[in-house]
């Protein structure tokens, strides 16, 4: 299948500490947020959708291991399972609109 979006979730509070986890370690990721009245210490703004991001991932090729093991991460978000793709024009209307 290749590189696909993937839900992913983070440990409570830990959105911006799994993103630069996910960047760190090379992945795309995503995670929208949006101005806010009362946003956490030191940001302008808060995650759109608390405790879940945006990865592009490999998982045929890569497992869920490497995902396991960045700070923050919690895993991928599974129904049965298996974990569901994003549609990348999905994504791209969510970076556009946000």
């Amino acid at each position: 299948m290749g590189l696909a979006w993937y839900v992913a979730r983070a440990l409570p509070l830990a959105e911006y500490w799994a993103r630069d986890g996910l960047e760190t370690g090379g992945m795309e990721c995503f995670l929208p947020c949006a101005p806010t009245p009362s946003p956490r210490p030191g940001r302008e703004d808060a995650p759109l959708f608390p405790g879940y991001l945006l990865v592009r991932y490999d998982l045929e090729a890569w497992g869920s291991g490497p995902l396991r093991r960045v700070p923050g991460v919690a895993g991928l978000v599974t129904f049965d399972q298996r974990a569901p793709t994003i549609p990348d024009d999905e994504v791209q209307e969510l970076r556009h609109r946000v």
